[in-house]
């Protein structure tokens, strides 16, 4: 079944996706989707009250080559507002209210800094330790399930430490398809 959209998203260059409104790119060439309950083609992630879940993503860290400009982006189009500073190395920390994006600057030293886009996802868990120990479970029962290992390759000790240097993370890891992933708790 062929399906036609409005000509004027077409010409900006966005998508249509089955579980968005829409799909498109912001600056630094990060892609994202707009949902919105209540649309016949968004099933997922809606409910009524919400719910209580121990472990829920906090930030997501996506490198630009101007911090402030990918911000002025999200701030007119999706309408985030700055949220507190943590440092003074040009990130920029963007909310919601509820997630926030940390827009970091690439990192001219760095060859995985040296991209745009995402740079990795951070959790907030009930507890670092209930975290490792679930790992060391998963990695026993099911080793290709179990992440990937940080400060491996030619440049991995820089890249883990410029990861570890998220003012928002305790404990850093990937999952297995190398994805970083830093986690706070509560």
């Amino acid at each position: 079944m062929e399906q036609h959209y409005p000509k004027t998203m077409i010409a900006k260059g966005l998508d249509y996706v089955p579980f968005a409104g829409l799909r498109s790119y912001d600056p630094a060439g990060t892609q994202f989707d707009i949902a919105q309950a209540h649309v016949a083609n968004v099933r997922e992630g809606y409910n009524e009250t919400g719910w209580d879940q121990p472990r829920w993503i906090n930030h997501i860290s996506v490198r630009a080559n101007d911090p402030s400009q990918v911000a002025e982006f999200y701030e007119k189009i999706f309408d985030l507002k700055e949220a507190e500073t943590y440092r003074n190395d040009g990130s920029i920390c963007m909310t919601d209210g509820k997630v926030k994006l940390l827009l970091r600057p690439r990192d001219q030293s760095l060859y995985r800094g040296l991209r745009e886009g995402l740079d990795h996802i951070g959790f907030k868990v009930e507890s670092v330790e209930r975290v490792k120990e679930d790992l060391a479970v998963l990695a026993a029962s099911d080793p290709d399930s179990a992440g990937g290992k940080l400060g491996v390759g030619g440049n991995g000790k820089k890249n883990e430490e410029d990861f570890r240097r998220c003012c928002l993370g305790l404990h850093f890891i990937a999952d297995p398809d190398g994805v970083l992933i830093d986690m706070a708790e509560q």
